[in-house]
């Protein structure tokens, strides 16, 4: 974006395209189409599946089971062979879903931090 705003201001100056592709360090190509160009550059990675949406349904099936069970013991229970990290970061993500709530749980956050103090909020 940056960029494509100054292409636009140096050729606006009268630098020549080729002049701003050596300055920049990019294509003479590049240049002309930022030029050419009515609004910056968006690029949108378009999404795709991931290889652990093959084995997320046997893992929540096994987390609404037993909640607590390792990711490395999951992984072995559904057949999972890429990464481990990739494997634990997305059942970190899922895990808290199947958590029961903690019954002696007691704490509670009030929008001023002191109870007390809810008049002056």
């Amino acid at each position: 974006m940056e960029d494509w705003a100054l292409i636009r201001r140096l050729a606006a100056e009268g630098v020549s395209h080729t002049r701003i592709a050596e300055r920049l360090e990019i294509s003479r190509t590049t240049v002309i189409k930022a030029v050419n160009a009515t609004s910056p550059p968006n690029y949108k990675r378009t999404p795709t599946a991931t290889s652990f949406l093959n084995v997320e349904a046997r893992v929540r099936a096994l987390l609404a089971e037993f909640p607590d069970l390792p990711a490395v013991v999951l992984a072995e229970r559904v057949g999972w062979t890429g990464s481990s990290s990739w494997f634990r970061e997305n059942v970190s993500r899922m895990r808290p879903q199947f958590r029961p709530v903690d019954p002696v749980d007691r704490l509670t956050w009030s929008p001023c931090g002191d109870p007390s103090e809810l008049s002056h909020c």
